[in-house]
């Protein structure tokens, strides 16, 4: 299943100790148990099409957090993504 691009962007930090950001995932209720990507610093942008897609869902609960160089994590900051660009249904044969 492939996803057209889907771009989340986000402020630069104005703390220079943050190495990396992690963005949290699910279709369900967020946790920090819950599955990840990491994106380095200076990157402040993801594209949401790369992640799994789930097919009990069609919007993605995003959580964002910066990450300093020792791992400690911030607040997360939360968000609703819907999946607007999900492929259509795959044809069934008729015989």
């Amino acid at each position: 299943m492939k996803l057209v691009k889907q771009i989340v962007t986000w402020q630069v930090p104005v703390n220079p100790s943050v190495v990396k950001h992690k963005i949290y995932y699910s279709v369900e209720v967020l946790t920090y148990d819950s599955p990840f990507v990491e994106v380095p610093m200076p990157t402040c942008e993801y594209d949401v099409a790369t992640l799994p897609v789930e097919a009990t869902g069609e919007v993605y609960n995003l959580g964002l957090v910066a990450v300093d160089g020792i791992g400690n994590e911030s607040s997360m900051a939360l968000r609703e993504y819907p999946l607007a660009n999900l492929p259509p249904a795959t044809p069934i044969w008729i015989l």
